[in-house]
């Protein structure tokens, strides 16, 4: 959530353990300075043709987990097993 959330604004999060595309609504309630949770979405699907004909479309949250825990570098020897398990030859 926004560290400085604007008055009257709705933001969404989204809910991770229905499975679903469902988002949890919050508003800031500025009085008791909180969050409150005020309701839910699953209206949240992707309905344009263009993106949903494109590769992008395909990227599952299994795909975004696995990029975000990829290894950060790269060094010569990871490339080179890499290579050896591909059945490359050094030459």
């Amino acid at each position: 959530m926004p560290a400085n959330p604007q008055r009257g604004t709705i933001y969404l999060k989204p809910n991770n353990s229905s499975g679903t595309n469902q988002h949890d609504e919050y508003l800031y309630d500025f009085e008791n300075q909180r969050w409150e949770l005020i309701g839910q979405r699953i209206d949240m699907v992707e309905e344009d043709p263009v993106f949903s004909a494109s590769v992008a479309a395909g990227i599952t949250q299994t795909d975004v987990n696995n990029w975000n825990s990829k290894q950060d570098t790269i060094n010569d020897l990871d490339v080179i097993r890499a290579g050896a398990a591909l059945g490359a030859t050094a030459v």
